[in-house]
């Protein structure tokens, strides 16, 4: 039964592990690991084919590195998508959002001021990390009420970037 999910770039899998075999949206994949290098590379077979690929994990989110490409993945298991919902129904009142920091960076751009009126998904501000420009996006329409940051500020990990209301 699969039971958890991962979310990379807006696009949502559900997945479970068992032993060598990783299951995405129901189809397998074989996982085999061929071999360990420095930071936290491995050589992996995936279905047959030879793969290198660099992984770095911090609390629920993973950091792949594959093809010169970095992908971040968030881990999201059934008690988090449990918790998010019932927040999600318990916010539709005036309840504040706090938005935080998916990763360190630099924020590059701000796009609202606030008190302005935000819809849900929309950018309120971009961070850059690893030479990647990450939008952060409003969870929910209502009120930029706070704003904790400025243009040129570095930003750690689950910093308090801004509140919706």
């Amino acid at each position: 039964m699969i039971i958890n999910k991962v979310i990379t770039e807006n696009t949502e899998f559900d997945y479970d592990i068992k032993e060598n075999i990783v299951f995405l949206n129901n189809e397998q994949f074989n996982v085999e690991i061929l071999k360990r290098f420095a930071n936290d590379y491995y050589e992996l077979l995936i279905n047959g084919k030879k793969v290198i690929v660099g992984f770095k994990k911090s609390d629920n989110q993973i950091q792949l590195n594959y093809n010169n490409r970095v992908i971040e993945v968030e881990i999201v298991d059934n008690f988090t998508l449990l918790k998010n919902e019932m927040t999600r129904m318990a916010g539709s009142g005036q309840s504040k959002t706090i938005v935080k920091a998916p990763m360190p960076g630099l924020i590059i751009k701000i796009n609202k001021e606030v008190n302005s009126i935000v819809k849900k998904g929309e950018t309120i501000l971009i961070i850059e990390a690893m030479k990647m420009e990450n939008a952060i996006k409003s969870p929910k329409d209502g009120v930029l009420r706070t704003l904790n940051v400025s243009t040129g500020i570095s930003v750690a990990k689950n910093d308090v970037l801004f509140s919706v209301e």
